[in-house]
């Protein structure tokens, strides 16, 4: 984690006196040269080991707590201990802006990689019935279940569309929904698929 950074000689932890270094470090960066990340990565060194000194919900209150005295923002917080986390990813970099946007653009690249492997397990899920062996409890649980309520909602404009007799909607949701079947056999299933997807939906929310 320090690996370009000199820690302070202080008593890092959620107290005053790490509150009034970091502000004083925050104030020193008055330019974003090589010298003002330095004094980032300082900030955000800091910052990581109070954060693992504190219980959970304990570090965001004390940046809360000391918000005035500190300067930094929950967000700046959290951007500044990024940037300590890749130190080695911009070691060679001059701006703490231009530090940031490097630190920004590789988490948004792994957010979209795991996003993506989310749909895959989701989709494997959905079409075999076994959840794969690097399934995620809580948050692929929840992705499954809201592609099930997504797909229950269209069922159920369909079905409404039908009642009123909206026969150009009806032939829009029916043909997005399932697009190999012909007219007169989706019309043919809407009531079994709708009253079953209400019964999911209900389980689902309850």
């Amino acid at each position: 984690m320090n690996e370009l950074v000199t820690m302070p000689k202080i008593q890092i932890g959620a107290n005053k006196e790490t509150a009034e270094f970091l502000k004083q470090q925050v104030l020193e960066i008055e330019n974003e040269r090589l010298n003002g990340l330095r004094k980032a990565l300082v900030i955000g060194a800091v910052l990581y080991q109070v954060q693992q000194s504190c219980e959970q919900g304990e570090f965001v209150k004390w940046l809360d707590d000391y918000n005035v005295s500190t300067g930094i923002s929950r967000r700046s917080a959290y951007n500044y201990i990024g940037l300590t986390k890749e130190q080695k990813l911009i070691e060679n970099v001059e701006s703490v802006n231009e530090a940031l946007k490097i630190v920004e653009k590789k988490n948004r690249q792994e957010k979209i990689k795991k996003l993506d492997r989310q749909a895959e397990r989701v989709k494997e899920y959905k079409e075999t019935g076994k959840k794969p062996d690097d399934w995620k409890r809580g948050t692929d649980d929840k992705a499954a279940n809201l592609q099930q309520l997504q797909t229950c909602s269209k069922w159920q404009a369909l079905y409404t569309a039908e009642l009123e007799g909206d026969n150009k909607a009806v032939i829009h949701f029916a043909h997005h929904l399932n697009r190999q079947k012909t007219d007169t056999e989706r019309f043919a299933e809407l009531k079994v698929m709708a009253l079953a997807c209400k019964r999911m939906e209900a389980e689902l929310k309850g």
